[in-house]
């Protein structure tokens, strides 16, 4: 089971400080470990194999609440399985709803529209990107399309960062 403890010994190979002996053991629990989990599935496709050899697989819909035919307005949205982690960051990403109220005893048809606003969207904007634009077009003087010029800006930023360094 420690072959490569003695392997390594045998080598005379120096590890300085570190002592090799306890990730060998280590090394070698995980080895047993990952091996009785290979035999184990191995084990559990051969006796599923075994068990259902010979035996029709049928084919069908998953179960649809009893509609056979269900639409696109029937299934769920991203939203009602966002529901929850919109309820929990409810301070920092409000959540707009717009629908009518149902009313009387045969509502018209009706309408659900929902929006997150992100507050990082919304004021991140105008204290960093908006800023950040203004600034590059008041840099835009120095693009003029002409390649020996941009070349020169290199050279230059080569130069004067070489004395800094």
């Amino acid at each position: 089971m420690f072959l490569a403890i003695k392997a390594v010994a045998a080598l005379g190979l120096d590890y300085g400080r570190i002592p090799f002996e306890p990730f060998a053991h280590y090394s070698a629990a995980i080895t047993l470990g990952a091996t009785l989990f290979l035999a184990a599935t191995l084990l559990l496709l051969a006796l599923r194999r075994m068990f259902y050899q010979g035996k029709p697989i049928g084919h069908g819909g998953t179960w649809g609440c009893g509609f056979t035919q269900p639409t696109a307005r029937m299934q769920y949205t991203g939203s009602s399985y966002a529901a929850s982690i919109l309820a929990f960051f409810r301070p920092a990403a409000p959540l707009e709803e717009i629908h009518p109220p149902v009313a009387g005893l045969f509502p018209r048809e009706t309408h659900y529209h929902s929006h997150v606003h992100d507050i990082v969207e919304r004021h991140l904007n105008c204290l960093v990107v908006v800023p950040i634009v203004r600034l590059f077009d008041r840099l835009r003087w120095i693009q003029h399309g002409d390649i020996h010029l941009y070349i020169g800006y290199i050279l230059l930023a080569i130069v004067v960062l070489l004395f800094f360094v």
